[in-house]
């Protein structure tokens, strides 16, 4: 079975009452989930206090600063994409950014009790039935911080209909060739403050939105069809096999070519 984040350690921390380093920089996805106590952070510009039934996400190459504040009891993660995309990453920081700072409070707190019951059962195990078993209940976490990520972007959409509009109209036109300015003029609004609506909504800008659903229309495209790159291209909006395949590259880190022949059952 393939999942979307490798774990690459995890820890649980009983009754912590300092952390060793105030600051430091998180090289991976790295997630904290409190099961007793509370702590100070700050990540970019957010700051807050996570706690009991809290999970504290922090991106990749970012500094985290934390302060104790009750004795901390919590399981520490950090974990890889499994395929990592540079642009779907970037995206999904931008989303808990704009939509949590950071920390999510997830709704089916149950379902993240019997999470965290079940990586106690693993937490000193190293052989390899364990280490599946980690991987599963983190994938599993991880799936539930999207969802809830979804549903806010969704709530946040249905609370500004224009916006719900923008946004179907962009899926209805990624053929064509698009400027943000000229579809900020659509809907009669200035681009900078069309950007800034949208990214509230969705928690990506709508040229981040766009490419993402262009290079997500090419995927498809390219496992399913036998049509040129530089077809392709045009059905995507682009004007040229030569720019689709630079911006392919730069989101999914794999060429359309080297995309296709991996995904596609049409070549043997």
């Amino acid at each position: 079975m393939d999942y979307p984040i490798v774990v690459k350690d995890q820890q649980y921390m009983k009754d912590k009452r300092a952390f060793l380093l105030r600051s430091s920089t998180c090289l991976n996805w790295t997630l904290f989930a409190p099961e007793a106590g509370r702590f100070q952070f700050r990540i970019n510009s957010c700051t807050g206090e996570a706690g009991t039934g809290d999970l504290l996400v922090c991106p990749p190459h970012t500094v985290l600063h934390r302060e104790m504040v009750d004795p901390l009891s919590s399981h520490y993660v950090k974990f890889d994409y499994a395929r990592s995309s540079f642009q779907h990453e970037s995206d999904m920081a931008e989303q808990l950014r704009d939509l949590f700072a950071y920390k999510i409070t997830l709704t089916d707190q149950e379902r993240l009790r019997s999470t965290l019951r079940s990586l106690h059962d693993v937490d000193h195990l190293h052989d390899l039935d364990s280490a599946l078993w980690r991987t599963h209940l983190m994938n599993d976490l991880w799936l539930s911080i999207k969802q809830e990520a979804a549903g806010a972007a969704h709530s946040r959409s249905i609370g500004d209909p224009l916006m719900a509009e923008a946004q179907q109209w962009l899926q209805s036109h990624l053929h064509e060739e698009l400027f943000i300015r000229d579809v900020a003029a659509r809907f009669h609004l200035h681009p900078v403050h069309f950007a800034r609506r949208f990214n509230r909504c969705f928690g990506v800008t709508p040229s981040q939105y766009l490419t993402g659903c262009r290079i997500e229309n090419g995927q498809k495209l390219l496992r399913q069809t036998d049509y040129t790159i530089e077809h392709i291209a045009q059905l995507c909006g682009y004007d040229n096999g030569f720019y689709f395949s630079r911006m392919f590259t730069k989101t999914t880190r794999m060429s359309p070519s080297q995309y296709r022949k991996t995904h596609s059952p049409l070549i043997p």
